[in-house]
């Protein structure tokens, strides 16, 4: 039982996080801290149709464009590709869709060469790694995490 183990401690997100480290491998609730997620609402809030004007225009996106991002390494288990199967769905019915992707790794060539194949390379922004995500976040109607798994979200 890992739980037993002398000075170690444990630390989750959430509770269900702790109960699950509990139930699946038998840790104690004593050796578990919950670290919450600290976000700052106010930092990544939209407060104004002046901030999504601002990000579309630093993006080259048109304002009256549906957006739809995500910000995430371009790995496997982000799952990029099934936003980008669901984009080539949606351009019948919202052909102003942009896709916006903020984030870098080992799947960028094979998503742009997805995005080529399905016809959406003229809707799809992969704007690498930023530091400006709060900025960039004002620019999307819709935020998507497709991932297989987020351990740290």
């Amino acid at each position: 039982m890992l739980g037993a183990t002398i000075g170690a401690r444990f630390a989750s997100v959430s509770l269900s996080g702790a109960l699950q480290l509990g139930q699946e491998l038998g840790i104690d609730s004593a050796h578990i801290d919950i670290l919450p997620n600290g976000v700052s609402f106010e930092r990544f809030s939209r407060s104004g149709e002046q901030e999504v004007v601002r990000a579309r225009a630093a993006l080259g996106v048109p304002l009256g464009a549906v957006v739809v991002g995500t910000v995430g390494s371009l790995s496997r288990i982000k799952r990029h590709d099934l936003l980008l199967d669901a984009a080539a769905k949606l351009v019948p019915a919202a052909p102003n869709l942009v896709i916006l992707i903020v984030g870098e790794g080992p799947e960028r060539s094979a998503l742009e060469l997805r995005a080529e194949s399905l016809g959406l390379a003229q809707r799809v922004k992969f704007l690498g790694d930023r530091d400006d995500v709060p900025q960039i976040l004002p620019a999307m109607d819709c935020y998507v995490s497709a991932s297989d798994f987020e351990g740290m979200s």
